[in-house]
């Protein structure tokens, strides 16, 4: 099973606004990556990871596997990967090329990923930006963020995506935890607005939230 730091196994779901800053750790050969394991048919809209990942097969820093054409919109990964096998494995700086149907405005931290990188060349979808870490810690990154955000914006209803700013203490672009954010969660073919946040402290997992409702979590297993 793949190991999420975000998420182990999603299916027909919406991640927006959510960042990850914790290591993913996969102990078995599937692997592991920084934001989700497994998505299956995902949408992934402005979301970042900072988490360093290890994992034995397959090591990713963004999405693991992807199946039924997942589509990432605004995202970034800045982290350390590195493929833990002995003997054979496979190392991404942002997701793998199997069924991916949209990747626009997503980058990888060049700077971090070739660093860790020395043994086992890993694939680079040609869709992905490198950046360095300079870069990406720039007032010029945040603003191509914010630029497809009000682009998203622009067009949506009911989906409101969250504008960047630098990090208190890391300059990594990051959201304003003052400005809250709607999550548009994809449960049996209707489309249900759930209000909250989700991020990470880099041990625990928080989700706050502006009303009551119901929303699915899964574990490393997809469980």
């Amino acid at each position: 099973y793949y190991a999420g730091s975000l998420c182990g196994h999603a299916e027909s779901s919406t991640f927006a606004n959510c960042g990850s800053e914790s290591t993913a750790v996969g102990m078995s050969v599937d692997g592991a990556a920084g934001f989700i394991g497994v998505a299956i048919d995902c949408d992934i809209y402005n979301c970042y990871n900072l988490g360093d990942v290890q994992g034995a097969g397959k090591a990713s820093g963004f999405v693991g596997v992807e199946q039924d054409n997942c589509r990432f919109i605004n995202c970034y990964s800045s982290c350390k990967v590195k493929n833990t096998s002995e003997t054979a494995g496979l190392s991404s700086p942002f997701a793998f090329e199997e069924a991916i149907e949209t990747i626009d405005n997503c980058y990888y931290d060049s700077t971090l990923f070739y660093a860790t990188n020395t043994d086992y060349w890993g694939q680079v979808n040609d869709s992905v930006i490198a950046a360095t870490t300079d870069y990406i810690k720039s007032e010029a990154f945040i603003n191509q963020l914010n630029h497809v955000v009000d682009s998203l914006n622009s067009v949506q209803d009911t989906i409101e995506y969250t504008k960047w700013v630098a990090g208190q203490f890391s300059n990594y672009p990051k959201f304003n935890p003052e400005e809250e954010s709607a999550v548009v969660n994809v449960m049996n073919g209707k489309l249900d607005v759930l209000s909250f946040n989700v991020y990470s402290d880099g041990k625990t997992l928080y989700i706050k939230a502006l009303n009551q409702g119901v929303t699915p979590l899964y574990n490393h297993v997809g469980q």
